[in-house]
């Protein structure tokens, strides 16, 4: 009976450890890397879909979520 109980005690002993090392040796998660946080929004002049304003792509003052839609407003717009 004593082998038993040493088996279940070291059992329980190795899970405990295991739980530990995972929950505070674990690296911190990170939030969504293509979504950068607390970044101001900026409205597309073709379209009007908001993107982050680091990937918007500038035209004079106006702000595109892609490239195409630049050249299409520049198109309706071109004087």
């Amino acid at each position: 009976m004593g082998i038993i109980r040493l088996l279940i005690l070291a059992a329980l002993i190795w899970l405990v450890w295991r739980i530990l090392r995972s929950t505070l040796l674990a690296p911190p998660q990170q939030g969504n890397p293509s979504a950068p946080d607390n970044q101001k929004m900026v409205r597309c002049a073709e379209c009007g879909v908001h993107t982050p304003e680091s990937l918007a792509v500038r035209q004079n003052e106006q702000r595109f979520c892609c490239e195409d839609h630049r050249q299409q407003w520049l198109e309706k717009h071109h004087d």
